[in-house]
């Protein structure tokens, strides 16, 4: 049971890296360090 769980929070936060990258790709062009717009 809490093996399942983890498996989920991983397969949950690599899914949220892959959309991270991508809008990093984006939009970070002009600045390395560019955060996003809700911080």
């Amino acid at each position: 049971m809490i093996g399942r769980i983890e498996s989920m929070i991983e397969g949950f936060a690599s899914r949220v890296a892959d959309l991270w990258l991508t809008y990093w790709q984006r939009h970070g062009d002009d600045d390395t360090f560019a955060r996003p717009h809700w911080c």
